[in-house]
């Protein structure tokens, strides 16, 4: 499996880790910097290693935090030197599986600390209900459109069963049938000119607003980047996740 790399980190060759921290705009809060990995999936941190130290030299662990309080974890992480380019180590580990959202710190030696955010797979979650048993309760079908084989794979890893129209979207929204997809502008204009029918949850590319989700009768209109996230950030399955919830308890046959 490919390993991911997240982030460039600077190493001290001395004990003491001397370097400057960005602390944020002032009068604005600085929020905590947390990566989103997923549970059980291999991933890579790119590190700067110092003159004369070689990966051998390095130690890592792995801590689940909760609280105030840091339990260190028996994780693997193995550490070596980058193909591309001597000066790089690559620090590579597998997160446990977990049930729920966790929160785990890696610390590196002179190195400080990365702070991880492990989302569980989707078969694994116990902290949210099924989307098969949502639809079901709705008593919606489902209606596909667009070319993203991530909505698709989506759908199908959830059990969740809808007609596929291709990459064409239909001409009119059907009543009891939510319609989800990539839409061109045009058939977002199309589609949203005459009363819903039918439920629509829209992925558009449209740059006269900011990204985000905007959600009217029935119909819900996303500009964010989220199906070309799915396959690499947690966040977006879970964002995938709860539009997809909202979407059958406010939509009705």
């Amino acid at each position: 499996m490919k390993f991911q790399p997240i982030l460039l980190l600077a190493f001290s060759g001395s004990s003491a880790l001397s370097e400057i921290a960005v602390l944020g705009v002032e009068c604005r809060a600085s929020p905590s910097i947390e990566y989103p990995i997923q549970a059980s999936e291999p991933f890579a941190l790119r590190v700067l290693l110092p003159p004369n130290v070689t990966p051998a030299q390095i130690h890592a662990e792995v801590f689940q935090i909760a609280g105030s309080s840091a339990q260190p974890l028996p994780c693997k992480i193995a550490i070596v030197t980058s193909p591309d380019d001597p000066r790089i180590g690559i620090v590579k580990l597998t997160p446990p599986a977990v049930a729920r959202v966790t929160r785990l710190a890696l610390r590196v030696q002179n190195g400080g600390t990365i702070n991880l955010l492990v989302y569980p797979a989707p078969k694994d979650r116990a902290d949210r209900p099924a989307l098969v048993d949502a639809l079901r309760a709705s008593g919606i079908k489902l209606a596909v459109c667009g070319r993203s084989t991530e909505l698709r794979a989506f759908l199908s890893t959830h059990a969740l069963e809808f007609e596929d129209h291709g990459t064409d979207a239909p001409d009119t929204l059907t009543s009891g049938t939510l319609l989800i997809g990539e839409l061109p502008t045009e058939d977002w204009k199309k589609l949203t000119i005459a009363p819903a029918k039918g439920g629509m949850l829209a992925f558009v590319t449209d740059s006269s607003t900011m990204p985000g989700v905007y959600s009217y009768s029935q119909i819900t209109k996303v500009t964010l980047p989220l199906l070309s996230s799915l396959a690499a950030d947690p966040r977006a399955e879970q964002t995938l996740f709860t539009l997809l919830l909202t979407a059958f308890s406010s939509s009705s046959p």
